[in-house]
């Protein structure tokens, strides 16, 4: 006889062994719903990648939020002026405005029809004093003129052994007057009796040097002064030594003020010397 899974199935429940059967299969059924119920576990690689992602996800959003707050900024940012360092004008007296002039790659020249402008043309109170000073180079690198420099650059004829007794301070300045402007020059000096001795060695050329500056009309100038001697002069009770004209009239001097005669001053008329003494007492 040839026994079949249906045929044994067929006897049992023939011989009353269905209730088993039905106990395993119903048993088998369970587990297999078990199994579907039960949840799968996580593939290693597939929590890698979400980790990866929401990470990821964070950094962009970072990114974009940096790049949009950069852009909001320099929208919203007022463009600030730059910093520019003031530089320090020294002064032999104190001045009440000052006055700048660049003197890169310029010549005597130069220099000298630029204060000789200023002088017919600058806008100042009666009283008050500018000081000019000269600079050369630009931005950081900028620096004062000083004396010695200053007296290369318009070809003056100092002596050169007086430089030696100088200070570096200079003092250009413009007095207004009740009319007019009137420019005159500070020198500070370590020794008068070395100063003393320069200066009258440097006085055959000191007017031909210096009268550009005060811008002196040429067409009425008395050509003589350029060959003219200095002389002794009493002047607001200073003694100097001045360019006398035909006429007796002081057109151009030079003296030392202060307690120790140390401070030089080079002017045109004596009404520069109140202000001036005035101004180096205060000091």
């Amino acid at each position: 006889t040839i026994h079949t899974y249906q045929s044994d199935i067929a006897d049992m429940m023939e011989q009353g062994q269905g209730t088993t059967v039905k106990i395993a299969v119903a048993e088998q059924e369970k587990k297999q719903a078990e199994l579907k119920a039960r949840p799968r576990p996580a593939h290693p690689n597939r929590m890698k990648n979400i980790m990866m992602v929401f990470f990821g996800s964070i950094l962009i959003a970072g990114s974009l939020g940096g790049i949009g707050y950069l852009v909001y900024k320099k929208a919203t940012t007022k463009p600030t002026a730059p910093i520019v360092q003031e530089i320090s004008v020294p002064g032999i007296i104190t001045p009440d405005t000052k006055k700048e002039i660049p003197t890169e790659g310029q010549g005597s020249e130069y220099i000298k029809k630029t204060v000789s402008d200023l002088v017919i043309n600058e806008q100042l109170n009666p009283g008050t004093i500018e000081q000019i000073y000269l600079t050369l180079g630009d931005g950081d690198k900028k620096q004062i003129v000083d004396t010695g420099n200053f007296l290369n650059a318009i070809g003056s004829t100092v002596p050169r052994l007086f430089l030696r007794f100088l200070d570096p301070d200079i003092f250009l300045g413009i007095y207004k007057k009740e009319s007019a402007n009137e420019f005159f020059m500070l020198l500070h000096t370590s020794s008068y009796n070395n100063a003393f001795a320069s200066m009258l060695t440097w006085e055959p050329t000191l007017f031909d040097d210096f009268y550009k500056f005060f811008a002196i009309d040429q067409n009425g100038l008395d050509r003589s002064l350029f060959h003219a001697t200095f002389k002794d002069k009493i002047i607001k009770n200073q003694d100097a030594r001045a360019l006398i004209d035909q006429s007796g009239n002081v057109v151009f001097f030079y003296t030392f003020l202060g307690q120790n005669k140390d401070t030089i001053i080079i002017a045109r008329t004596d009404q520069i010397l109140d202000v001036v003494l005035t101004r180096l007492a205060a000091r």
